[in-house]
Formats: C-alpha cells, structure tokens, sequence
C-alpha cells in the first residue's frame, strides 16, 4: 500500500489550507485527517507482519518436511541393508555375500588352515580377520559349522593376524580358557560363536574375506 507524502503532510499540516471555517471545525477537521493517516500507517504494519509470521511458519514447515523426508530414507536404507544380510543367509556356499562393505566367501571344503589360506590368496582375500562386535555377530550367524580365521600362534601365546592387524589392541572373543594357544595352533569360530584354538593342521571350513570393489 502506497501514500502520497505531500497529501500526507498536507492532510496532518494545522496550516493547511485556510478555508471560510471556524477555527475549532478546522482544527477539529486536521485532527481526523491525522488520525485516518496514522491508521492507514498501522494497516500496512500490521499487514507486514502478518507476512513476515507467514514466511517464518512457511519455512519452519519445509525445514521440517525434508527433516521427515531424510529420516525416512535413513529408514528404508536400513531396512534394504537387512534385507540383503537376510538374503545372503540364504545362498549357498563357495560364492561371495556381501556384509558392510566386505565381501565374504564360505567354503564347503575342508582343508588345513595353510590350505585354507591358500585358497584365499588365490582369490586375492585373506582368511577372515574378525576387528569388530557386528563382524563377530555376522560370522556368529553361521554358527552350525566349524570355521578358520586368519588367526594363528607361531609362537606359544603369541598370536597373529594374517593382514598384521594388533592383535593385542583388536577385540577378542575367545571361549574360557582358550586364547594361550602353543606354537602350531590356529583360531576357529565354534560352533557356539566362540573363538577356539585347532591345529593348524586340522581340517575346517574356511571364510575369507577381501573389501568390496
């Protein structure tokens, strides 16, 4: 809404323009012009912050709308990252199944944990090298079978991993009474999700792993 500045002052001005009237009727006349101004100026406040209110709830609504929209994406990540471990449950052995980022390949041969290292190298991995709780509880889910990881005791008490991860400084996730180890002993995951020593030269399934391309 738009004035005219000089109407403005003219209508408000006590010596505007002289007409054959009394002087209370002229002042009297002046003072609601004034005060018809001063309205009009308030309209056009009020109007303005009217706007700015709308603007403002306008804004708070799209921010929270995206917040909503990026919260249910985050869901439906989630969700389609479940979907594809509970699908890997599924696939037989001797192929790939993909859990955070690493690929794992569950061998249905048996073989000595020199061999089972073998096998993985060829397929450019290592037997698995477990550095997590999640890692842990994925292998954990396989649990029916007796499996090698890439850990081994050349020495008696000093154990390695294949990849010379700190052994030290790694979760560990030995049954009671099980990680001394003597020289010649290689780890497993139990068949109750426990780590275990073997001889190396003992025959178990092997898991390897090798970070997805």
């Amino acid at each position: 809404m738009e004035y005219n500045d000089r109407e403005t002052v003219s209508e408000c001005n006590p010596e505007g323009p002289t007409e054959d009237t009394n002087e209370p009727e002229k002042l009297q006349l002046h003072w609601h012009r004034c005060k018809n101004v001063k309205h009009k100026f308030s309209e056009v406040k009020i109007s303005n912050a009217d706007y700015l209110m709308d603007v403002s709830k306008w804004r708070s609504n799209v921010t929270a709308y995206f917040e909503k929209i990026h919260h249910s994406l985050g869901e439906i990540q989630a969700v389609v990252s479940r979907l594809r471990e509970d699908l890997s449950f599924g696939q037989p052995f001797d192929q790939w199944r993909l859990f955070n980022q690493t690929l794992y390949y569950f061998s249905s041969t048996e073989q000595t944990w020199n061999e089972a290292q073998n096998l993985c190298t060829v397929m450019n991995a290592t037997l698995v090298v477990i550095d997590s709780d999640g890692e842990q509880e994925y292998i954990r889910r396989y649990r029916n079978c007796v499996y090698w990881i890439g850990l081994h005791c050349p020495t008696e008490g000093t154990w390695h991993w294949v990849d010379g991860s700190d052994y030290t400084a790694n979760v560990k996730f030995w049954a009671s009474d099980q990680h001394n180890g003597t020289a010649g002993d290689c780890a497993v995951v139990s068949d109750d999700g426990s780590w275990q020593y073997r001889p190396c030269s003992s025959e178990h399934f092997p898991i390897c792993e090798k970070t997805a391309a």
